[in-house]
């Protein structure tokens, strides 16, 4: 038995004998609390673990409650907390359920957004706001001085496309990167909004492009914070890879057997336009930090 005294002048009870220890469901509610709070962050279900370790505990307290120490309140609170984190462990799993896409989209994922630690599920959102389209050999995806640039942006899933200047062979493009990376960003500048393409990119062999609408796909990254950062950082890659890859033919003055010989005069409008979209991004970084 527990026998309670009051310490004189102080108005509160002091224990003088201790009651045995609780219930074994209480310890081991007790012991998943501490399992789901010591847990490392860096494992990979970590938040699963997690919330499956606080919601048995809460299982065990709210058992414990209606079933030992018969107090209403207890079950009460600890099935609201277990179904709270039902809940979670239900969005949880939803999340990491291993959403199917075609072989093409699995590599697209693969080299360019999974390094950057975007899920399936994030991927499947972003490209349900696209189209996949086929593009013949010898189509245009878009015609130097026709099409109005950034009003949409494509990464090339298969085949060879190659982009023209004033007629003149500038680079190719290959699967797994931006089809016109460049005009996308440079669009966001004032200077370049409803401006032409300066180039020509056609199908050198059948290809298929993943084309996204530059509204749909403006309205679903403002909701995604994550993905509007990872697709920001492909498209300024991209970008300076498309320099590099010209910057090399002006250096070498090399040729492309059908197109005839590279000029710097032929190619300095198009590095001018992927020069604007290197600052345009850097502007974006310098005011985000400020942020």
């Amino acid at each position: 038995m527990t026998s309670n005294v009051t310490a004189p002048g102080h108005g509160h009870e002091k224990c003088t004998e201790w009651q045995d220890a609780q219930h074994i469901m209480w310890q081991f509610a007790n012991i998943c609390f501490a399992v789901a709070f010591l847990l490392p962050n860096h494992l990979r279900y970590h938040l699963l673990i997690l919330r499956s370790a606080i919601a048995m505990g809460s299982l065990l307290l709210a058992t414990w409650g209606g079933s030992i120490v018969c107090h209403p309140d207890v079950p009460v609170w600890y099935t609201i907390f277990l179904i709270i984190n039902t809940c979670h462990i239900c969005y949880i799993l939803f999340t990491m359920y291993p959403f199917r896409f075609t072989a093409e989209l699995r590599t697209i994922w693969e080299t360019m957004f999974h390094p950057l630690r975007v899920s399936r599920y994030q991927f499947t959102k972003l490209t349900s706001k696209g189209n996949i389209e086929t593009l013949k050999k010898g189509n245009n995806y878009v015609t130097e001085g026709v099409t109005t640039s950034g009003k949409t942006v494509a990464i090339l899933l298969s085949g060879r496309l190659k982009a023209m200047h004033a007629g003149t062979f500038l680079h190719y493009v290959e699967p797994n990167s931006f089809v016109d990376s460049p005009e996308f960003e440079a669009a966001t500048m004032k200077d370049n909004m409803d401006a032409d393409h300066q180039v020509t990119v056609s199908a050198v062999e059948e290809s298929r492009i993943l084309v996204w609408r530059r509204a749909a796909l403006d309205k679903f990254l403002k909701k995604e914070s994550f993905l509007q950062a990872v697709f920001h950082n492909l498209i300024g890659r991209d970008i300076t890879s498309k320099l590099y890859q010209v910057q090399d033919l002006l250096m070498t003055k090399g040729t492309e057997p059908e197109e005839g010989k590279i000029t710097p005069r032929d190619i300095v409008g198009f590095r001018h336009k992927l020069s604007e979209s290197l600052t345009n991004l850097a502007r974006q970084e310098s005011i985000g930090s400020k942020g």
